[in-house]
């Protein structure tokens, strides 16, 4: 018995005692036990805090745009009001200053009223009066008309009478040109080239008419035309044609050798060797040009000149400018240089079988 008293005794100064001898994992199972509520609480709290973040965070940039305009609508609350002024009452004038002034009117209507039964004014009158109103402190009213004298009225007359109203100067505008078709004009230099290919000279020449009367001033189909009028052996048409055409463009070659042609075929040989003096100074490598020229200081008598004129030629082997060279060179008695030239010429073969026939025939003379 002692011994189960001892037990119960040790039992019961286990539970009285201050804890000390409790289990660490019953004493912190009792604790957590006892605070959980508090940790539900905090959960709950964190778990709204979040989902109001996120809330914001998805609303918020969609409303920043209106920013500006708060912080407008505060700036404009806070501006400071602005100063108002009153208006100012009207202007009043004592009374004894509005009967001043109804005086002073009446002593100027009395003064400016003339006097019938005064003296006439003479020189010593005069001088008071302009020392009396000298002395005068008021001035007269605006509303007088001063009229003019007679002279004044005179001289202002006679400037209206010789008045002239200013003109605008207008610059002098140049007439558009008229419009050319050029697809018409076209189609119809065709039909010249293929008359001319085919030797139908006439048709060509149509042809270039119709042209000049859509395009008046091209001195190109006036030089064409020209040549047309050559072919067909109307050489005052050619020259005219051709003339027209150096008034427009006075360096145009073709048109130069065509009215040196008709010139020459005119025996107008004074004006077919300047015809063709331009064009070879104009075009100075142009053989054919050169040998023209050549021709035409031949005919003209001018021997040296010509004989100058076929040497530059015939510099490169050119067998009509030798042809020049030769029969030059015959008429003044070098008859061992034509002979040098017509041999020349036999042994080309670029001169024409026409040309070595004649030059055959002078050497038989010549030889002989």
């Amino acid at each position: 018995m002692s011994l189960l008293a001892d037990l119960l005794s040790k039992t019961k100064n286990i539970g009285s005692s201050s804890g000390k001898d409790v289990p660490p994992t019953l004493a912190r199972a009792q604790s957590a036990g006892a605070a959980s509520p508090w940790l539900k609480r905090r959960y709950i709290i964190m778990s709204v805090l979040a989902i109001f973040s996120i809330i914001i965070g998805i609303f918020l940039p969609s409303q920043l745009k209106h920013l500006p305009y708060f912080r407008h609508l505060k700036k404009a609350q806070l501006a400071p009001p602005q100063p108002f002024k009153m208006p100012l009452p009207p202007m009043t004038v004592p009374d004894k200053t509005k009967e001043q002034i109804a005086e002073e009117a009446k002593k100027t209507v009395a003064a400016e009223k003339p006097d019938k039964t005064a003296e006439p004014e003479t020189v010593s009158n005069k001088q008071t009066s302009s020392a009396a109103k000298v002395k005068k402190t008021f001035r007269k009213p605006i509303s007088k008309i001063q009229h003019p004298s007679q002279k004044e009225e005179a001289m202002f007359q006679d400037k209206i009478a010789h008045y002239k109203p200013a003109t605008a100067k207008h610059k002098t505008v140049e007439p558009e040109p008229a419009k050319i078709d050029t697809n018409a004009r076209g189609a119809l230099l065709y039909a010249a080239r293929s008359s001319e290919q085919s030797g139908d000279w006439r048709g060509a020449l149509a042809s270039y008419r119709a042209v000049l009367d859509i395009d008046p001033d091209n001195y190109r189909v006036m030089s064409n035309s020209a040549a047309a009028y050559n072919k067909l052996g109307m050489y005052p048409d050619g020259e005219r044609q051709a003339r027209r055409a150096l008034a427009i463009k006075p360096d145009y070659v073709p048109a130069l050798i065509n009215a040196a042609i008709a010139c020459s075929s005119q025996n107008n040989n004074k004006d077919a060797l300047a015809f063709f003096a331009a064009a070879a100074a104009a075009e100075p490598d142009n053989k054919s040009l050169a040998v023209n020229l050549g021709i035409m200081q031949e005919r003209a008598g001018n021997l040296n000149d010509a004989l100058a004129t076929y040497r530059r030629a015939a510099a490169s082997g050119d067998p009509q400018a030798l042809f020049g060279m030769a029969r030059v060179n015959e008429q003044t008695g070098h008859k061992s240089e034509a002979i040098t030239a017509y041999r020349i010429i036999m042994s080309q073969k670029n001169a024409s079988p026409s040309l070595k026939r004649e030059v055959k025939n002078r050497l038989l003379g010549l030889e002989q």
